[in-house]
């Protein structure tokens, strides 16, 4: 810098003049108040004293008092002369652009967007019990002219909106609110996030094509007519018109649409007609005279989704009842907990069930007494000393005082499949146990020896050909755990206790008796038993009878 001094010019470092910026916060859009009421600063060209040209002012603050500005930039300086840091302002009244002391400033009054991202969806308006306002400029408060309301909300009340931005905003309080960009109709303007709704379409999950005649039936029905099958976009969320104005009239239909109800899960099947050069969407059951099919495909997968079969299909008609069943398949048994999709109920367009099969590891054994586990060798785990899998399991030689039991003992786990069963040769014990033994549960036997036989133990046969089509409708069970849909048909069925007391119950609560053949017993009982629940049985004969 050139310098004058006692009337001798010299040259030096420019950074022995000027104070130097050490810090920029560059790309701000936020507003405040020139708020001069106390102070006295000057207006700049660059932040003070950091130039030539910002070596004197161009003005002051106050003729700017009061004005609302837009913060461009903050520079932060360190003064030469006292090694003190200052912070000053770019901004803007719209008109006039000048830097000023960030002190000048006064925030209060606006809130910052901290955030913006673009959105599109659909949404309508949701005030109920709300009193918010709409803004035409931006998110309240973050501008001169969001500070006022442009109207309430109430007057746009259930208007269906497309939702085109977000902002996030925090006021100077440090309270955060969230605005969306709201087109409606030719109106665009900012609301709070908390009044909007979004619309939660249906799905359209098949498109089928076809080209058949057929006619409009309503007879009870109260279908209306949409521009696209129902509830799928923001078109079809009411109908333009009701089907009974073409009740009797022949169609010619163009497409079936299959669509899930975000609601409740439910499928419906909408048609594609055509009616006298004009298109409409109806419910497909209000057409007459004509029969849609729909394709069940029915898959078989290991535990690790590998293909083990052959998949088959089922057609049925649309709208008509269908039920599954796995097949048997050698060295694997099904399990029905894991398997994929309804095996059972009404006929869409297409539909997938996917039977999962668990790999046979049951194997047929004997285990005896004093040769297990635990401090009387009478503990057995399973995965280490016995498969896992499906077994019946018969005493041997066990006295009047056994007992077996099944637990989470090693595993921590709780199982629907834990037991406890009294084994034996005395009155009222159990003669054989129907379970299913998983890895980490411990099997665990009380030997009394009180009949002084030797080679006490339990005869596990493994069951390894459990399919529904070895389900059985009626017949007699003995205490244990069933499964419902491969051990046993679902459907409603006569019990009958044909010897002993005990429960007769389901995990889910939807069996639960106390059945006995004592005077003053209830011995028989109907139930209902759905596919993949467990029914557990403490009684040594029951009677089961399908209605």
């Amino acid at each position: 810098a050139k310098i004058t001094y006692n009337n001798k010019t010299y040259w030096v470092d420019a950074r022995a003049v000027f104070d130097s910026i050490t810090s920029k916060e560059t790309n701000l859009s936020y507003y405040a108040t020139i708020n001069e009421a106390t102070r006295n600063d000057a207006l700049y060209t660059a932040p003070a004293l950091t130039s030539v040209a910002s070596m004197t002012s161009t003005g002051s603050a106050k003729a700017f008092d009061q004005d609302a500005v837009k913060v461009l930039e903050i520079d932060t300086t360190l003064r030469n002369s006292n090694d003190q840091k200052y912070q000053y302002a770019e901004v803007t009244n719209g008109t006039n652009t000048y830097w000023v002391d960030v002190r000048a400033l006064n925030t209060t009054s606006f809130a910052k967007i901290t955030s913006s991202k673009s959105e599109g969806y659909s949404a309508y308006i949701n005030e109920g019990t709300r009193k918010d306002s709409i803004y035409n400029d931006g998110p309240a408060l973050t501008s001169p002219t969001t500070l006022t309301a442009s109207a309430l909300a109430k007057t746009v009340n259930g208007d269906q909106v497309e939702v085109i931005a977000l902002d996030a905003t925090i006021r100077s309080n440090g309270s955060k609110y969230t605005y969306l960009e709201v087109k409606d109709g030719s109106n665009t303007y900012w609301i709070d996030s908390r009044a909007v709704t979004a619309y939660n379409f249906d799905s359209i999950t098949n498109q089928q094509t076809v080209n058949e005649t057929a006619t409009i039936n309503e007879g009870s029905r109260s279908d209306g007519l949409y521009n696209a099958p129902a509830l799928t976009n923001p078109s079809s969320l009411t109908a333009t018109a009701l089907a009974k104005t073409l009740n009797g009239d022949k169609v010619t239909v163009t497409e079936i649409d299959t669509t899930k109800r975000s609601s409740t899960g439910l499928s419906y099947q909408y048609a594609k007609i055509t009616y006298n050069g004009k298109t409409y969407w109806v419910d497909a059951r209000a057409l007459n005279g004509v029969t849609y099919q729909g394709t069940i495909t029915i898959e078989y997968e290991d535990e690790n989704c590998n293909q083990i079969a052959t998949p088959t299909t089922v057609t049925k008609n649309i709208y008509s009842e269908y039920t599954t069943s796995p097949e048997i398949i050698s060295g694997y048994t099904v399990n029905l907990n894991k398997t994929q999709g309804a095996t059972d109920g009404m006929t869409f367009a297409t539909q997938t069930v996917v039977y999962v099969y668990d790999k046979n590891t049951a194997t047929t054994t004997d285990l005896v007494s004093g040769q297990g586990q635990g401090t009387d060798s009478n503990r057995w785990v399973v995965g280490t000393d016995v498969q896992p899998g499906w077994y019946k399991i018969t005493p041997i030689n066990l006295g009047t005082n056994d007992w077996i039991g099944l637990d989470a003992t090693t595993s921590g786990t709780i199982n629907d499949n834990d037991f406890y069963a009294d084994l034996g040769n005395g009155n009222g014990k159990l003669s054989s146990y129907h379970a299913y033994l998983t890895t980490g549960q411990v099997l665990e036997m009380q030997d009394s020896d009180v009949s002084g036989t030797t080679d006490q133990g339990l005869y596990l046969e493994a069951l390894s050909t459990r399919s529904s089509t070895t389900a059985i409708s009626s017949g007699t069970l003995g205490a244990g755990i069933y499964e419902v849909g491969v051990d046993i048909q679902p459907g409603t069925y006569t019990v009958a206790d044909l010897l002993g007391d005990g429960y007769l119950s389901t995990e889910d609560g939807n069996v639960n008796l106390d059945l006995g053949t004592d005077y003053g017993d209830t011995s028989t009982a109907t139930i209902t038993l759905k596919t993949g629940e467990m029914l557990t049985s403490s009684i040594n004969e029951l009677s089961i009878n399908q209605k």
